[in-house]
C-alpha cells in the first residue's frame, strides 16, 4: 500500500529546528528510513496550481488550473476548480488500472471523481444547505461520515473576519480538525482495503500565514507576548503524532510519502504598490476624481461586507449560489479604480503573484497595445521595474523580471501574466503586495490594525 500525506506549506526550514529539539519524532524516524529532497514548487507556488501538477505529473500550463482565479474574457475572473483541470489525475490513473483509493481532504478535487474507492473533496468545496453531498465520492459518503463523526473535518477556521480573540480560537480549531480528521483515516484505513490512500492537512499552513507574527523574534512584525508564539509548533507536533497514527493503521508493509506543496515564510513590514509604480513611470493611469476610487473601494468593501456580516454556516452556501458574481467582484476589487484607455500594462497586485499584464488589443476588453509592439513594450517595462528602487533603503526592489514563456508551456501558458516578478528579498522577509489606491509605490507598513497581518 501506498500511504500519502501532504502538509500544505510545510518546508525543511521549518520542521528541521523542530526535529532538532526532539518534537516530531515520527518525522524523524521516517527520515532516518528514507530519503528527504527539496523540491521546487510551480510558479505561482500556490495551493491550486502545486497540488494539481502533483496530481496530474504537469505543469499548470498544461494541466490548465494556473492560479485560484482564471481569467475569461479579458478581465472577468472564474474561481477554478478541478473541472478546469484538463488532465486526468493519478488517482483516476490508478481505479483505471485497478487500484483502490482513497482521497481525504486534498484542494481543487472538487467536483468529486467517479473512483475505484473514495473521495472527500478539500477545504475549497462548497458546503452549502443540500450540496454536502457533491463533495464526496460516493455521494452518500458525507452524510455517513458526518452521522457518524459530527463532521467532514476539512474546513478549519475562518479566516475572512479576524478580530480580537481569533487566534485562541482558530489555533484551538486546527488542532480539533487534524484530531477529527485522522480519526476518521484511521477508520476508513481500518474498514477496508485500499492500494493507495491519500490525506491532506491545511493546518501546516494556516498556522504559518496567521501565527508567524508571533512565533518569530526576528520578524519585523512580531507580535509577541500573546501565549501564541508556539503555536507554530504546536500544529506541527499534532501533526507529526497524526502522521504515527496513520502509519500505524496504514500497516508496517505500507510505503508512505509525505509531500508538501510549497514553503513558509515571513513578511516583512514594507509594502509595494506595483499599479503605482506603473502609473508614476506612465504605463497606466487610474480613473479621475472620485469615479475610480468608489468603483475599487465600493467592490472592495462589498466584498469584505459579505463576509463579515454573513454568518460563517451561511457564507459556503452564498459562495455556491453566487460563485459568478463573487468572481466579478473580485475582479473590480483588483482592478476597478484603472482607466483601461489611458493604460499599457497593470497588476492585478496579489500577494503570492507578483506579476504584470500588458493591455493588449484584441485579448483585453479595452487594450492599446498593438500585437506588434508587445515584445518593445515588455522590455520597457521590464527596464522600469528592474531600475525602481526601494525609497526606504534604497536597494533594489524588483531581482528578477521573466516572461511568460520562460515559465510556461502547454496550452494553458495564455492563462498566465506576461510578466512574472521575483521580488528582492529583505532580510529574509518579503514585500506585501497592497492595493494601490492606498498609497506610495513602497512604503513602510506602520498602523496595521489587529488581524491584518499574516506570515
Amino acid at each position: 500500500m501506498l500511504l500519502v500525506v501532504a502538509w500544505d506549506g510545510a518546508c525543511f526550514e521549518l520542521v528541521d529546528p523542530l526535529i532538532a529539539a526532539g518534537q516530531l519524532p515520527t518525522l524523524a524516524g521516517l527520515i532516518g528510513r528514507g530519503v528527504r529532497r527539496p523540491l521546487r514548487s510551480t510558479v505561482p507556488p500556490a495551493t491550486f496550481p502545486a497540488w494539481t501538477s502533483f496530481m496530474t505529473a504537469a505543469g499548470p500550463g498544461r494541466h490548465g488550473v494556473t492560479d485560484f482565479t482564471i481569467r475569461e474574457n479579458g478581465h472577468r475572473l472564474r474561481f477554478a476548480n478541478a473541472s478546469y483541470r484538463s488532465l486526468p489525475s493519478v488517482w483516476e490513473n490508478m481505479s483505471r488500472a485497478g487500484a483502490k483509493v482513497g482521497v481525504y481532504a486534498f484542494p481543487a478535487t472538487y467536483p468529486p471523481e467517479q473512483l475505484n474507492g473514495i473521495q472527500v473533496c478539500g477545504f475549497d468545496t462548497p458546503l452549502g444547505a443540500g450540496a454536502a453531498k457533491r463533495c464526496t465520492y460516493p455521494p452518500d459518503l458525507a452524510s455517513r461520515l458526518v452521522d457518524r463523526y459530527g463532521g467532514l473535518g476539512i474546513l478549519g477556521p475562518q479566516q475572512v473576519h479576524i478580530g480580537e480573540g481569533w487566534h485562541t480560537k482558530a489555533l484551538q480549531t486546527m488542532l480539533a480538525e487534524v484530531e477529527l480528521r485522522t480519526r476518521i483515516v484511521e477508520d476508513l484505513l481500518s474498514a477496508d482495503r485500499y492500494d493507495c490512500f491519500a490525506v491532506h492537512y491545511a493546518e501546516s499552513d494556516t498556522v504559518a500565514h496567521q501565527f508567524w507574527q508571533f512565533c518569530d523574534p526576528h520578524s519585523p512584525r512580531y507580535r509577541g507576548g500573546r501565549g501564541l508564539g508556539d503555536a507554530i509548533g504546536e500544529v506541527y507536533k499534532a501533526l507529526d503524532v497524526a502522521l504515527g497514527r496513520l502509519i500505524a493503521a496504514a500497516g508496517p508493509e505500507a510505503t508512505v510519502m509525505l509531500v508538501s506543496d510549497h514553503g513558509s515564510g515571513g513578511n516583512s513590514d514594507r509594502s509595494l504598490f506595483l499599479n503605482r509604480l506603473l502609473a508614476d513611470q506612465g504605463f497606466l493611469q487610474f480613473q479621475q476624481g472620485h469615479r475610480g476610487r468608489l468603483v475599487n473601494s465600493a467592490a472592495r468593501g462589498l466584498r469584505r461586507g459579505a463576509l463579515a456580516l454573513l454568518p460563517a454556516r451561511l457564507q459556503p452556501a452564498l459562495f455556491a449560489r453566487m460563485a459568478f458574481t463573487a468572481a466579478q467582484v473580485e475582479g473590480l476589487s483588483r482592478l476597478g479604480g484603472i482607466s483601461w484607455e489611458h493604460t499599457r500594462a497593470y497588476s492585478e497586485e496579489i500577494n503570492y503573484y507578483p506579476s504584470v499584464w500588458l493591455n493588449v488589443e484584441g485579448r483585453e476588453p479595452r487594450g492599446t497595445v498593438k500585437i506588434q509592439d508587445q515584445n518593445g513594450m515588455l522590455d520597457e517595462v521590464t527596464s522600469a521595474l528592474l531600475e525602481f528602487r526601494d525609497p526606504t533603503n534604497g536597494l533594489a526592489v524588483v531581482a528578477e523580471v521573466q516572461r511568460r514563456e520562460q515559465l510556461f508551456d502547454g496550452p494553458y501558458a495564455y492563462r498566465a501574466p506576461d510578466l512574472i516578478l521575483t521580488l528582492a528579498d529583505l532580510d529574509g522577509y518579503a514585500y506585501v503586495l497592497g492595493s494601490s489606491r492606498a498609497g506610495l509605490e513602497a512604503r513602510p507598513l506602520r498602523q496595521l490594525k489587529t488581524g491584518e497581518t499574516s506570515g
